[in-house]
Order: C-alpha cells, then sequence, then structure tokens
C-alpha cells in the first residue's frame, strides 16, 4: 500500500542514548532524526553511578552534544534524577549543553518523587531557558500526570508520556489522562490531538503488550 504525502505520519523519530560515542553511533545507524541525550545529573548518580566529578559530567554531556550535532542530528538533553539535583548545578548542566548547540532540555522525575507543588516550583526556575523544557514523569506515587500538569502551569512546552501510562516500576505519565486533562481543564493550552481516537489507541496498545488498563478506567 503506498500513502498519499497527506497520510504519512509527520513525526520526529528519536532513539534515548547515553552520552558516550557508541551509544550515538547506534542512534546514527538506526537513521533517527535524533537523540534524547540521558545525562546524570544528580550527586547520587554522577559520584556513585558514574564514579566521576561534576565537571567531568559536564565535559563529557557537552562532548556528546557536540558529536551529536556534527552528525546532523536534533538534541534533546534529558537530566536523568533531575529532580534530586541542585538546581544551580542542573542549570548549569542545560546552559552548557544550549550553548554546545542542545536544541531542547528535559527535567526527568527518575524516581518519581516529585510532587505538584514541587514540580511547578522546579519549571518555574527553568522558565527562562532559551530553548523549550520538557517533562518526564514517572508515577511511583500515582502523581506522575498531576506532577505533569503542574509542570505545564510552570512552563513546560514539551510532555513525555507513555500510552495507557506503560512504563518501568509504576509506569510514566498517562498520554490519555494527561491530553484529556489540559483540553478539558486547561483552556489556555493545547494539544491538537484528536481526543475521539484516543480509546481505539488504548485498546490498540493494550491488545499488543498484553498490559491492560484497569476496567472502572
Amino acid at each position: 500500500m503506498i500513502l498519499s504525502q497527506d497520510e504519512l505520519i509527520h513525526a520526529e523519530i528519536l532513539s534515548f542514548s547515553r552520552p558516550l560515542t557508541v551509544d550515538i553511533d547506534y542512534c546514527l545507524e538506526c537513521d533517527v532524526d535524533g537523540v534524547n541525550l540521558v545525562v546524570p545529573t544528580s550527586e547520587l548518580h554522577i559520584h556513585d553511578k558514574l564514579n566521576t566529578t561534576c565537571d567531568k559530567l559536564i565535559e563529557l554531556s557537552n562532548n556528546a552534544v557536540d558529536y551529536c550535532k556534527d552528525h546532523g542530528l536534533i538534541v534533546e538533553l534529558s537530566a536523568e534524577d533531575a529532580s534530586r539535583s541542585n538546581i544551580d548545578f542542573l542549570r548549569k548542566v542545560y546552559l552548557n549543553a544550549i550553548d554546545h548547540g542542545a536544541d531542547r532540555v528535559c527535567v526527568c522525575d527518575t524516581v518519581g518523587i516529585l510532587t505538584p507543588d514541587s514540580s511547578f516550583e522546579l519549571f518555574s526556575k527553568l522558565n527562562d531557558l532559551s530553548v523549550p523544557v520538557a517533562c518526564h514523569c514517572h508515577n511511583d506515587f500515582g502523581l506522575a500526570v498531576a506532577n505533569t500538569l503542574s509542570a505545564i502551569k510552570g512552563g513546560a512546552s514539551e510532555i513525555h508520556t507513555t500510552i495507557n501510562g506503560i512504563g518501568e516500576r509504576a509506569g510514566n505519565t498517562s498520554f490519555e489522562e494527561c491530553v484529556v486533562s489540559i483540553d478539558r481543564l486547561f483552556p489556555q493550552f493545547s494539544t491538537n490531538i484528536k481526543i475521539n481516537e484516543i480509546y481505539d489507541i488504548s485498546n490498540l496498545v493494550a491488545r499488543s503488550t498484553g498490559v491492560y488498563i484497569q476496567p472502572n478506567k
């Protein structure tokens, strides 16, 4: 079947990647449009997970951004464990990445510890950056959707979601809940998503993955 131009899906295909050349090369082999560079920014991750220093972490991040841009990739720099990171250091990582050509940055609530209040406060401190700021929430305490909505109010212009909230541990931000909430509860924002098609997509993902949502949802 040959699709007409109007039927083609206009989507940006990205792959998550560590800030390592070998990972980025794999992304290039997959012919993606861009990469989501996952760079740890909390002291716990930098010192105990990577066994490195803050300065070396920034250098690693900058070099990865340079390599991606040299190869024509869109770059979204995602700060892993951002919700447990020092805000001044987090801003420093982002500003460095932006100076090296990063197109977007992302705040990752990797262990799902944000609350709606702390989410709004965090994103309010980042809304002066010169690139779009994204929100990536996990649902460990059942707050992913609420935290994402608060992030939007705080200045986030991009959100990471999954159909049916599927994801590791308790899952990620539910696409359908977030989209409908924005449409019905936040008239000042718009997603341009066709809400009437969400139900069928939800069922398709449930059948394909074998992970079904609760009947009352």
